[in-house]
């Protein structure tokens, strides 16, 4: 989200982002590097350097950032493991794992990164009116 809130073509530099959110920089260096071999990012050689998105973020799903991060969303891959000996075509289990990771793949399809930033920058506005009515109190 910190990329997207830059806007799709300005770079934003790791340590700033960690700076901003309080994370490790090696750990954000981590992210980075799935993210940009996915072609989500692009890296930025320079002074003004850093991470950009490589498309806008309302191209961008979350399944995508997921699936970049961790890998194909299955719940149970009843041909990767040898759990009970039925075939994964016959086993009841599978066909309802299976089910459920296409509706879960499509929940994330359905979100985009410009929605969740958008979402976020809704709750902080929240937030921050909340503690000006405290404040006032």
């Amino acid at each position: 989200m910190a990329v997207a809130r830059e806007g799709d073509q300005t770079p934003i530099m790791v340590r700033e982002m960690a700076e901003r959110y309080s994370l490790p920089a090696t750990y954000l260096e981590q992210i980075m590097v799935p993210l940009r071999q996915s072609k989500l990012l692009a890296s930025v050689r320079g002074a003004r350097g850093g991470y950009r998105l490589t498309r806008p973020a309302n191209e961008i799903t979350l399944r995508q950032i997921v699936e970049a991060l961790e890998g194909p969303i299955t719940l149970v891959d009843c041909d990767e493991i040898a759990c009970c000996g039925i075939q994964p075509d016959l086993c009841a289990l599978n066909e309802f794992f299976s089910s459920t990771s296409r509706l879960l793949q499509g929940a994330l399809d359905a979100v985009t990164l410009a929605d969740i930033t958008e979402l976020q920058q809704q709750k902080m506005r929240q937030s921050a009116e909340m503690e000006g009515v405290t404040n006032a109190l």
